[in-house]
């Protein structure tokens, strides 16, 4: 037996030796927030890395090196930029500082890191970027479209034949697209990405992506393949920079050779023709149509011969508003998880509907037996199924008529998402959506008369976003809430924007934003996202400096005036600095925060902010909103908030605005202007207190919750009222409204802010863990897998209203917090909730430095927390207040120290850490 034991100990130290991969002590190298991004259109682009803390727990020094050719780098000698050795310990959003770059320049960099450990530095692998084109002078490309032969509605495809004659080093295209395109070449789709570009407005700016295509291409003949959809350059009355109704796109293929360069664009030597696909519908509010799709007809992705017979015309030029082209600057979206069907009903005899058991943004696949099916097939996504009787309050009477026409007497909201198949009685066909997209959980196929639930998949998209934490906790409704919140945002980020629903709208509303974004920032990497959703809402902003409801912008909404919604031009780049670093966006987006700061004074009398009197009747209508769908409340105007208290709602966002330009300023280095702002906000809360505090009732206007939670966390609050105000408000969370939440979008955001930094994560736990209307409970109770457009369920059953919450998961129970005056979680806080009705709890977030891990245990009296800060961070670890005796840090005893608001805390630098509190109260363990 010893000699088999001895030989597997060596397989074992052999196989470990050979295949187990050390760890790097360098990784994650990013820059401008991507890996190896392609197409950069900044000269001056930022580096970031992360350190291993099992190598470095310190970074003491860095230098940064980089090259034109990898070689330089090996040797160390970059021609580009050598920052040379910084004594910092940096080691996000590094400004590169080198050389002057130029188009369509490649560029390799390492970075080397020192600690107080060892002189030898630490050394990571070598990364990638490149450049596009800098200038319009460098598009050789013409704008190209289809010929006036092919049906408006028919998605087209673009060739060429390209020949390669000799070796190339390098092989780059750039694809500038309005609409959407797919590139392929000899028949291979070159990427993952799907509906591309990312969404933008075209009367500001267009997208351009850059790919290297040299994996796809070969000596000699090379069929390239653009094929192109309208997706939002359709419908000029309803989008901005339309000019024509068909998609237009230009392309250019960078060839590098030994000696010499060669350029290959779109023009009219290209060929385009009609594919199988179309749109149906429209592409408007509550109708984005669909797509037709006729399998007795394929679409050519690798002819190899380009003529007339073949069904080959010529591309026609098409003129183009001079309008800049941007890298795209966002992640893609790529097709994510794979759902099978929970069930197949059959309605009658022609007639499906598949549940796929959760609500998703998505595609399907549906492979079509030919003996099954009629000779075209009718595909509805359904959003939800409908049941009058469960609607419980006050409804929007324009959508009950509408839906009493349409949605409603079908007993099911589909929001008119449609797609028609032509099917082949010849031969099985498969059916994939393209260059549209669905927000569902049911699909109803008409034409089809049996189906297997192997025959039909669904795919969620999102953008490629990392997921950055990880929730679970004692309370089961708590978990199943996260994700739903989760699962959400998910379905609501694709395209470079967060849309409010991804079926009736589609719009990037700045409030629904504003009380997610920190929930997304808390869930998911958006550091590129708000690189790029920044610079739509800075070009968006209109000329007398109103943000819009919405940007990207669509028509419908570009005089309409909310300080919610058009406040997320400051609250973006605000958080992109706080949990990412990004000061340079937050200094590019500065001037126009001044000008909307303007238009709001500007709309102030005896400084109470009021309705822009400048807009039409109808643009008042849809203007001036304050807190949104609160519970018992609706959307059209005769169902809203009092006017009185939607005023004193808006005046707590003016103020809230003014308190955070002033800090903004004060960050910038702007001091003058940070004192300028102060000074309008002390001169307005007085005022607003006075028109708006009920002295008599003891209480402000309608006296519901988030018109006392909002002047509180504003400053409205006289001090000698403060105690007054809190109280009042506790008592309408847990006796007058029974322990439920009373607010809506933003008054729910504000309110658990409110709560959150009194630390009463008591009271929003009582109100998180209620199963009774309104709450998010409720929604659980009654089936959600994601978050509803209303308390009640009406409207959409996947939204961007409720999703505040998913913050206070990662921020209030795990603990994990932002530092004021610090940005990135470089130095950030831990403090536990401790709290009747939750006994543990373990959460982990992600960021830019490594992994943030609170793992907590509460017993009666006893409170153990396993905490890990990673390497080049520290963290103030906050003492709850009802604490007694030692605080204990790995079994050994911890001095601790008072913050200027008397709290007990201690600093911790690099480590895990396993802390032990006694309590003061004795806690009953949860059943």
């Amino acid at each position: 037996m010893i000699k088999p034991i001895i030989l597997f100990a060596l397989f074992l130290m052999f196989y470990c030796k050979t295949y187990a991969q050390p760890q790097k002590a360098i990784s994650h190298l990013e820059c401008e927030y991507l890996t190896k991004p392609h197409g950069l259109d900044t000269t001056n682009p930022h580096f970031s890395w992360q350190l291993n803390p099992q190598s470095i727990t310190q970074q003491k020094s860095y230098r940064i090196m980089v090259a034109s050719n990898h070689d330089l780098l090996n040797d160390n000698t970059p021609d580009l930029w050598d920052s040379g050795i910084i004594n910092d310990d940096a080691s996000t959003n590094i400004t590169y500082t080198g050389k002057q770059l130029k188009s369509f320049q490649s560029c390799f960099w390492k970075v080397l890191v020192w600690d107080n450990k060892r002189k030898k530095p630490f050394e990571s692998d070598v990364s990638t970027f490149d450049l596009g084109p800098l200038s319009s002078q460098k598009w050789k490309a013409k704008w190209i479209g289809a010929n006036k032969s092919i049906p408006k509605n028919n998605f087209p495809i673009f060739s060429k034949i390209v020949e390669i004659h000799e070796d190339f080093d390098r092989a780059i295209i750039d694809v500038n697209c309005l609409g959407y395109f797919e590139l392929y070449i000899n028949g291979k789709k070159t990427s993952k990405d799907i509906l591309t570009p990312s969404v933008s407005d075209y009367s500001k700016h267009s997208l351009y992506l850059t790919y290297n295509i040299k994996p796809y291409l070969q000596l000699g003949k090379n069929t390239i393949t653009l094929w192109c959809a309208h997706g939002w350059y359709r419908n000029k009355s309803k989008s901005y920079g339309v000019d024509h109704l068909i998609p237009l796109i230009r392309a250019q293929i960078r060839l590098s050779y030994k000696n010499r360069h060669q350029t290959i664009g779109t023009d009219t030597s290209w060929y385009c023709k009609a594919s199988n696909r179309s749109y149906i519908g429209g592409w408007k509010w509550n109708n984005y149509g669909g797509e037709k799709v006729n399998l007795n007809k394929m679409t050519d992705l690798n002819s190899h011969k380009l003529t007339k017979n073949k069904g080959w015309i010529k591309a026609s030029y098409y003129n183009v508003s001079s309008k800049p082209a941007i890298n795209q600057r966002n992640n893609p979206t790529y097709l994510q998880d794979t759902i099978t069907p929970q069930n197949i009903k059959i309605i009658n005899d022609n007639e499906l509907l598949v549940d796929f058991g959760r609500h998703l943004t998505g595609w399907i696949k549906l492979n079509l037996p030919k003996e099954q099916c009629d000779s075209i097939i009718h595909i509805e996504y359904i959003d939800r199924i409908l049941d009058i009787k469960s609607i419980t309050s006050v409804r929007n009477s324009r959508m009950i008529k509408a839906f009493n026409n349409t949605e409603w007497k079908k007993g099911y909201q589909s929001f008119s998402q449609i797609d028609q198949v032509i099917s082949s009685p010849q031969k099985n066909g498969t059916f994939q959506n393209k260059f549209n997209y669905r927000g569902f959980r049911w699909v109803k196929i008409s034409g089809l008369h049996k189906l297997d639930k192997k025959k039909i998949q669904a795919f969620s998209l999102y953008e490629n976003n990392k997921k950055m934490s990880e929730f679970t906790c004692s309370n089961p409704l708590l978990n199943k809430i996260w994700d739903a919140v989760v699962n959400t945002y998910r379905a609501l980020n694709y395209s470079g924007y967060v849309v409010d629903c991804p079926h009736r709208e589609r719009f990037g509303y700045g409030g629904d934003s504003h009380s997610s974004l920190e929930t997304g920032m808390s869930i998911f990497d958006l550091a590129a996202l708000s690189n790029k959703w920044a610079i739509d809402w800075n070009q968006g902003i209109n000329d007398n400096g109103m943000w819009p409801h919405t940007i990207p912008e669509s028509n419908i909404h570009k005089n309409k005036f909310s300080p919610g919604w058009g406040g997320f031009g400051l609250f973006l780049p605000w958080n992109a600095y706080r949990y990412y670093g990004n000061f340079t966006t937050l200094k590019a987006s500065y001037p126009q925060m001044k000008r909307w700061m303007s238009y709001m004074k500007s709309k102030c009398i005896n400084n109470i902010l009021c309705q822009d009197s400048t807009l039409s009747k109808k643009e008042r209508l849809w203007s001036f909103h304050g807190d949104w769908v609160a519970p018992h409340y609706g959307m059209s105007p005769k169902h809203r908030v009092d006017s009185l208290s939607t005023a004193f709602f808006n005046n707590c966002f003016y103020l809230y605005d003014l308190k955070l330009i002033s800090k903004i300023a004060s960050t910038l280095g702007y001091e003058q202007d940070a004192k300028k702002y102060n000074e309008m906000y002390q001169i307005s809360r007085k005022a607003v207190h006075k028109k708006f505090y009920s002295s008599e009732r003891g209480c402000y206007v309608n006296g519901e919750q988030p018109y006392q939670a909002f002047p509180l966390l504003v400053g409205v609050v006289p001090a000698n009222l403060t105690d007054k105000i809190d109280n009042y408000l506790e008592n309408l969370i847990l006796v007058k409204n029974k322990g439920h939440l009373n607010s809506g979008m933003l008054g729910t955001y504000f309110l658990l802010e409110y709560l959150m930094q009194s630390d009463r994560n008591d009271l929003i736990y009582t109100m998180v863990n209620q199963k009774t209307f309104p709450g998010w409970g409720y929604m659980i109770e009654n089936g959600a897998t994601t978050i509803w457009e209303q308390w009640n369920g009406n409207n959409s059953q996947m939204h961007n209203c409720y999703l505040s919450i998913g913050k206070w998961f990662i921020q209030g129970i795990g603990g994990i917090q932002l530092k004021d005056n610090t940005y990135g979680f470089s130095h950030f806080v831990i403090k536990p909730c401790i709290i009747t009705g939750l006994d543990h709890a373990k959460v982990t977030y992600d960021t830019r430095y490594g992994t943030i891990s609170s793992q907590w245990n509460k017993s009666q009296n006893l409170f153990t927390h396993k905490i890990t800060i990673p390497t080049n961070t520290k963290a103030d670890y906050t003492l709850p207040k009802n604490f007694h005796g030692t605080v204990k840090v790995n079994g050994k005893n911890y001095k601790t120290l008072t913050d200027k608001d008397k709290n007990s805390f201690i600093t911790l630098p690099t480590g895990t850490y396993e802390i032990e509190l006694g309590l003061k109260t004795k806690f009953p363990i949860a059943k």
